[in-house]
Protein backbone atom coordinates (compact mmCIF):
# COMPACT_ATOMS: atom_id res chain seq x y z
CA UNK A 1 0.00 0.00 0.00
CA UNK A 2 1.46 3.35 -0.90
CA UNK A 3 0.21 7.04 -0.70
CA UNK A 4 0.76 9.61 -4.00
CA UNK A 5 3.41 11.83 -2.59
CA UNK A 6 1.88 15.77 -2.48
CA UNK A 7 3.78 18.64 -3.17
CA UNK A 8 4.87 20.37 0.51
CA UNK A 9 3.84 17.27 2.28
CA UNK A 10 6.67 14.25 3.87
CA UNK A 11 4.85 11.56 4.52
CA UNK A 12 5.18 8.62 7.33
CA UNK A 13 3.82 5.26 7.57
CA UNK A 14 3.49 3.36 11.50
CA UNK A 15 6.14 6.29 12.91
CA UNK A 16 8.66 5.72 9.87
CA UNK A 17 9.91 7.66 6.92
CA UNK A 18 8.27 6.51 4.13
CA UNK A 19 5.07 6.56 1.75
CA UNK A 20 4.95 3.00 1.17
CA UNK A 21 3.43 0.24 3.54
CA UNK A 22 4.87 -3.39 2.66
CA UNK A 23 4.10 -7.15 4.34
CA UNK A 24 1.33 -9.02 4.93
CA UNK A 25 -2.03 -8.65 7.19
CA UNK A 26 -2.86 -11.61 9.36
CA UNK A 27 -4.73 -10.03 11.66
CA UNK A 28 -8.35 -8.82 11.46
CA UNK A 29 -9.06 -5.01 11.99
CA UNK A 30 -5.45 -4.56 11.55
CA UNK A 31 -4.23 -0.56 10.29
CA UNK A 32 -1.82 1.12 8.62
CA UNK A 33 -1.05 4.82 9.37
CA UNK A 34 -0.07 7.78 7.11
CA UNK A 35 1.06 10.81 8.62
CA UNK A 36 1.43 14.29 6.35
CA UNK A 37 3.65 16.77 7.76
CA UNK A 38 3.89 19.90 5.70
CA UNK A 39 7.03 21.71 5.86
CA UNK A 40 9.34 24.63 3.33
CA UNK A 41 11.73 23.16 1.46
CA UNK A 42 13.93 25.68 2.74
CA UNK A 43 14.75 26.29 6.02
CA UNK A 44 13.45 29.86 5.44
CA UNK A 45 13.56 32.91 3.14
CA UNK A 46 15.95 35.75 2.88
CA UNK A 47 14.90 39.25 2.76
CA UNK A 48 17.95 42.00 2.28
CA UNK A 49 17.27 45.78 3.73
CA UNK A 50 19.97 47.22 0.89
CA UNK A 51 19.04 49.53 -1.11
CA UNK A 52 16.00 50.87 1.14
CA UNK A 53 17.53 53.68 3.33
CA UNK A 54 20.04 56.92 2.80
CA UNK A 55 21.82 59.27 4.45
CA UNK A 56 22.14 62.79 3.72
CA UNK A 57 24.11 65.57 5.47
CA UNK A 58 23.62 69.06 3.86
CA UNK A 59 25.83 72.10 4.97
CA UNK A 60 29.36 70.43 4.78
CA UNK A 61 30.85 67.34 3.91
CA UNK A 62 31.28 64.42 5.97
CA UNK A 63 34.08 65.19 8.49
CA UNK A 64 36.46 62.37 10.33
CA UNK A 65 34.33 61.11 13.16
CA UNK A 66 30.90 62.46 11.84
CA UNK A 67 28.67 59.35 12.90
CA UNK A 68 24.67 59.14 12.82
CA UNK A 69 22.87 56.05 14.54
CA UNK A 70 19.47 54.81 13.12
CA UNK A 71 17.01 52.17 14.50
CA UNK A 72 14.87 49.58 13.19
CA UNK A 73 12.01 48.23 15.11
CA UNK A 74 9.66 45.25 13.90
CA UNK A 75 5.75 45.87 14.90
CA UNK A 76 3.78 42.86 16.39
CA UNK A 77 6.78 40.46 17.13
CA UNK A 78 7.87 40.21 13.30
CA UNK A 79 11.44 38.60 12.83
CA UNK A 80 14.37 41.07 13.21
CA UNK A 81 17.87 41.37 11.51
CA UNK A 82 20.76 39.36 13.27
CA UNK A 83 22.32 41.22 16.39
CA UNK A 84 18.90 42.47 16.78
CA UNK A 85 18.09 42.72 20.92
CA UNK A 86 14.21 43.41 22.22
CA UNK A 87 12.60 44.01 18.91
CA UNK A 88 15.11 46.57 17.60
CA UNK A 89 18.60 46.91 15.71
CA UNK A 90 20.34 49.84 15.61
CA UNK A 91 23.22 51.02 13.18
CA UNK A 92 25.76 53.25 12.91
CA UNK A 93 26.75 55.18 9.44
CA UNK A 94 30.06 56.72 8.73
CA UNK A 95 31.04 58.65 5.63
CA UNK A 96 33.61 60.68 5.86
CA UNK A 97 35.18 62.82 3.11
CA UNK A 98 32.07 62.20 1.93
CA UNK A 99 31.05 66.03 -0.30
CA UNK A 100 27.75 67.60 1.28
CA UNK A 101 24.12 66.31 -0.26
CA UNK A 102 25.44 63.14 -1.72
CA UNK A 103 23.27 59.93 -0.33
CA UNK A 104 25.24 57.50 1.46
CA UNK A 105 23.28 54.19 1.64
CA UNK A 106 22.95 52.00 4.71
CA UNK A 107 20.76 49.32 5.86
CA UNK A 108 20.74 46.64 8.83
CA UNK A 109 21.11 43.23 7.30
CA UNK A 110 19.07 40.62 5.85
CA UNK A 111 15.88 39.25 7.77
CA UNK A 112 15.37 35.75 7.56
CA UNK A 113 11.23 34.41 7.06
CA UNK A 114 10.07 31.06 8.21
CA UNK A 115 7.29 29.08 7.68
CA UNK A 116 6.67 29.18 11.69
CA UNK A 117 6.59 33.24 11.15
CA UNK A 118 3.02 32.59 8.99
CA UNK A 119 1.55 29.31 10.53
CA UNK A 120 -1.17 31.90 12.32
CA UNK A 121 -1.83 33.05 8.15
CA UNK A 122 -5.49 32.33 6.43
CA UNK A 123 -5.21 29.88 3.55
CA UNK A 124 -6.68 31.22 0.25
CA UNK A 125 -7.54 29.75 -2.98
CA UNK A 126 -5.51 31.59 -5.75
CA UNK A 127 -4.54 29.85 -9.16
CA UNK A 128 -6.19 26.55 -8.00
CA UNK A 129 -3.55 26.46 -5.05
CA UNK A 130 -4.24 27.14 -1.36
CA UNK A 131 -1.72 29.87 -0.57
CA UNK A 132 -1.24 31.96 2.37
CA UNK A 133 0.41 35.47 3.25
CA UNK A 134 1.25 37.50 5.71
CA UNK A 135 2.52 40.89 6.00
CA UNK A 136 5.40 42.75 8.24
CA UNK A 137 5.61 45.97 9.11
CA UNK A 138 8.82 48.10 10.55
CA UNK A 139 9.76 51.37 11.51
CA UNK A 140 13.40 52.62 11.13
CA UNK A 141 13.95 56.23 12.77
CA UNK A 142 17.21 58.44 13.48
CA UNK A 143 18.55 58.51 16.81
CA UNK A 144 19.60 61.77 18.45
CA UNK A 145 22.54 61.22 21.49
CA UNK A 146 20.47 62.16 24.15
CA UNK A 147 24.23 61.57 26.09
CA UNK A 148 25.59 65.48 24.92
CA UNK A 149 27.72 63.96 22.07
CA UNK A 150 25.33 65.14 19.54
CA UNK A 151 26.90 67.13 16.46
CA UNK A 152 26.77 70.57 17.02
CA UNK A 153 25.39 72.61 14.41
CA UNK A 154 23.40 69.37 12.93
CA UNK A 155 19.80 69.43 12.83
CA UNK A 156 18.53 65.83 13.24
CA UNK A 157 16.11 64.58 11.30
CA UNK A 158 12.77 63.49 13.09
CA UNK A 159 10.53 61.57 10.66
CA UNK A 160 9.66 57.73 10.23
CA UNK A 161 10.35 56.19 7.72
CA UNK A 162 8.12 52.35 7.22
CA UNK A 163 9.32 49.39 5.69
CA UNK A 164 6.61 46.54 4.74
CA UNK A 165 7.57 42.54 3.80
CA UNK A 166 5.21 40.24 2.83
CA UNK A 167 6.16 36.80 2.98
CA UNK A 168 4.07 33.78 0.77
CA UNK A 169 3.36 30.42 0.72
CA UNK A 170 2.46 29.05 -1.82
CA UNK A 171 1.20 25.67 -0.95
CA UNK A 172 3.70 23.76 -2.64
CA UNK A 173 6.77 24.10 0.69
CA UNK A 174 7.74 26.95 -1.17
CA UNK A 175 8.20 30.63 0.69
CA UNK A 176 8.37 34.00 -0.95
CA UNK A 177 9.06 37.33 0.33
CA UNK A 178 9.19 40.97 -0.89
CA UNK A 179 9.75 44.56 -0.13
CA UNK A 180 7.27 46.65 -1.98
CA UNK A 181 8.77 50.36 -1.88
CA UNK A 182 8.75 52.07 0.94
CA UNK A 183 6.03 54.53 1.24
CA UNK A 184 6.69 58.47 0.14
CA UNK A 185 5.19 59.96 2.86
CA UNK A 186 7.62 58.32 5.41
CA UNK A 187 10.43 57.46 2.74
CA UNK A 188 13.57 56.05 4.01
CA UNK A 189 15.69 59.34 2.73
CA UNK A 190 17.12 60.91 6.09
CA UNK A 191 18.49 64.42 5.44
CA UNK A 192 20.23 66.24 8.68
CA UNK A 193 21.49 70.25 7.92
CA UNK A 194 24.66 71.55 9.14
CA UNK A 195 24.22 75.49 10.20
CA UNK A 196 25.68 77.68 11.71
CA UNK A 197 24.36 80.80 13.34
CA UNK A 198 25.43 84.28 14.86
CA UNK A 199 24.82 85.48 18.23
CA UNK A 200 23.21 88.50 17.80
CA UNK A 201 21.85 89.08 21.08
CA UNK A 202 25.83 89.45 21.79
CA UNK A 203 26.23 91.55 18.93
CA UNK A 204 23.52 93.78 20.53
CA UNK A 205 25.48 94.16 23.58
CA UNK A 206 28.45 95.32 21.86
CA UNK A 207 28.94 99.15 21.48
CA UNK A 208 28.92 100.17 17.74
CA UNK A 209 31.09 103.58 16.94
CA UNK A 210 30.33 105.83 14.27
CA UNK A 211 33.30 108.21 13.41
CA UNK A 212 32.27 111.49 11.85
CA UNK A 213 34.57 113.93 10.50
CA UNK A 214 33.08 117.48 10.43
CA UNK A 215 34.45 121.00 10.48
CA UNK A 216 35.04 122.96 13.96
CA UNK A 217 36.15 126.08 14.17
CA UNK A 218 38.28 126.01 11.33
CA UNK A 219 40.01 122.14 12.07
CA UNK A 220 39.49 119.12 11.39
CA UNK A 221 36.71 117.11 13.75
CA UNK A 222 35.92 113.77 14.82
CA UNK A 223 32.94 113.12 16.76
CA UNK A 224 32.10 109.72 18.21
CA UNK A 225 28.64 109.00 18.55
CA UNK A 226 28.42 105.52 20.57
CA UNK A 227 25.27 103.10 19.73
CA UNK A 228 25.74 101.69 22.87
CA UNK A 229 24.79 104.32 25.37
CA UNK A 230 21.18 104.77 26.51
CA UNK A 231 21.30 107.78 28.50
CA UNK A 232 20.91 110.18 24.85
CA UNK A 233 24.03 112.26 25.92
CA UNK A 234 26.03 113.51 22.57
CA UNK A 235 29.70 112.89 22.89
CA UNK A 236 32.11 115.88 22.60
CA UNK A 237 34.17 116.52 19.67
CA UNK A 238 37.93 115.19 19.70
CA UNK A 239 40.65 116.75 17.07
CA UNK A 240 42.25 114.14 15.06
CA UNK A 241 45.02 112.86 17.71
CA UNK A 242 42.17 112.23 19.56
CA UNK A 243 42.40 115.08 22.64
CA UNK A 244 38.75 116.41 23.49
CA UNK A 245 38.02 120.09 22.24
CA UNK A 246 36.39 122.45 23.98
CA UNK A 247 33.93 124.83 22.92
CA UNK A 248 33.95 128.58 22.49
CA UNK A 249 33.21 130.11 25.17
CA UNK A 250 33.82 127.63 27.49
Amino acid sequence: MAEDAAEGYTTAVNGADGSKAEGAVTEDGATVAFTNTYGTAAEGRDVSTAGLFTKTLKGRDWAEGDSFQFALAGEDGAPMPEGSADGSKTVSVTAAGTKAGDRVAFDFGPIRYTLDDIKDAEFAEVGGKRVRAKTFTYTAREVRPDDGSAIAGVAYDGHVATMTVTVTDDGSGNLAATTPAIAEVSGGDFVNTYTTELDYSAARRAPVQDALWSRHGGGAVRLHRDRGRRDGRQARPQDRQGRLRRGRGR
